[in-house]
């Protein structure tokens, strides 16, 4: 009776043991490596801890805010460029611009100056989130997949529940493929973080 118990109890220790671990990975303090990771290759020693910045190297979340202001005006610029080709051009600047309640003349000027910032701010809490990630081919998938899903859900769920009218604007398709390449964009906070795109 009491080795049926051991064994019935065992499978729930070892998921404990492991959702203890997993917590513990997330909470771990961001460490430099004194021993550059290609240094380390070439001497044949692998460092025992996961290298998230090397030294040297920029933090990720400035090389996120870098490649996101570049990523926010470039998805505008690519869906305004769709949309038009798509027969439902759209002057999402001027857009931009009216919904932040800017006067005319500045309407457009402002909104490219939201994008950025918007864009950036967009950009480092990705490469917060990634910031273990280290490959720029990995990094353009997850972003180009986390984009896409991403708009797909705003465009969806929320505009209708929040701004009817402006989902019915928004033509889906120009949107998302936009979305992508904002995605796709951000995966350049790899070879701006290691200057090196492996």
């Amino acid at each position: 009776m009491s080795a049926m118990r051991t064994s019935l109890t065992e499978p729930f220790a070892l998921t404990r043991r492991a959702r203890e671990s997993f917590a513990d990975w997330f909470q771990q303090e961001v460490r430099v490596s004194c021993l550059s990771v290609s240094r380390a290759a070439e001497l044949g020693e692998v460092p025992d801890m996961i290298v998230v910045r090397d030294a040297g190297e920029l933090p990720p979340t400035a090389a996120g805010a870098m490649a996101g202001a570049l990523a926010g005006p470039a998805m505008v610029a690519v869906a305004t460029a769709l949309a038009s080709r798509a027969h439902r051009p759209i002057d999402l600047p001027g857009l931009i611009g009216q919904l932040a309640r800017v006067p005319a003349p500045w309407a457009r000027p402002a909104a490219w100056a939201l994008l950025v910032i918007a864009g950036a701010v967009l950009g480092s809490l990705f490469a917060l989130v990634t910031r273990r990630l280290r490959h720029f081919a990995p990094m353009i998938v997850f972003g180009t997949i986390t984009s896409f899903a991403g708009w797909t859900v705003v465009h969806a769920l929320a505009l209708p529940r929040i701004a009817p009218w402006l989902a019915r604007m928004l033509p889906y398709g120009p949107m998302v493929l936009a979305s992508v390449v904002f995605g796709a964009l951000l995966a350049l906070q790899v070879p701006i973080r290691t200057r090196r795109f492996a």
